[in-house]
């Protein structure tokens, strides 16, 4: 059988997934983390696909002229268990799926190459991590790169300018990061700002 399952398969996989971890985090006595609301994710991702497409539709299936390879690359540093990594999966089906010209060998073929390239993902918790390659496992990607990483924000994880689209919703602190206790972050996010002007 392929790797990569039917839309139909993968959405009611996809949201039986999603439904089994809201219970898990946010119901009463849950471990206090809230997931984005799937709408609200679909609808970000929906708007972010438009606009790629858009201003240059060959984007998700272009290849790298010299080695071949298609070069597509959706990344969410704080992926939590990848459902913006999952709902952009979602979007790529959609786009290859109307590609005229192709056999259904030939679709299959496509999407899971821009699949096991094009979506990479970073969380801090070992066991979100976990959750994200099993999420993006059941729609298609059974190898999905996604790792721990102690601060993606901030640390040099991935290669800076290395992605076409990327999708997150980055934690918050509670009370926000004050000055005494992390200058050098906060340091690093104004040095491109003089006299509050970028």
């Amino acid at each position: 059988s392929s790797p990569v399952s039917s839309g139909l398969e993968d959405d009611i996989l996809g949201r039986a997934f999603d439904v089994m971890l809201r219970a898990k985090f946010e119901s009463k006595g849950g471990m206090g983390i809230y997931l984005t609301p799937q709408q609200v994710r679909d609808a970000m991702v929906q708007l972010a696909f438009f606009d790629i497409l858009r201003e240059d539709p060959g984007t998700i299936t272009r290849r790298n002229a010299q080695t071949g390879d298609l070069g597509f690359r959706v990344g969410d540093p704080c992926c939590g268990s990848g459902g913006f990594l999952v709902s952009g999966m979602r979007e790529v089906r959609k786009y290859v799926e109307k590609l005229v010209g192709l056999s259904e060998k030939q679709r299959r073929e496509l999407l899971a190459e821009i699949f096991s390239r094009g979506f990479e993902g970073a969380d801090n918790s070992p066991n979100m991590v976990l959750l994200a390659r099993i999420n993006m496992a059941l729609h298609g990607d059974p190898k999905a790169r996604v790792f721990e990483a102690k601060n993606s924000l901030v640390d040099d994880f991935f290669i800076p300018e290395s992605f076409d689209l990327i999708l997150t919703n980055p934690p918050f602190k509670k009370g926000g990061i004050k000055e005494e206790d992390q200058p050098d972050l906060l340091q690093s996010f104004r040095s491109d700002v003089h006299d509050n002007k970028p």
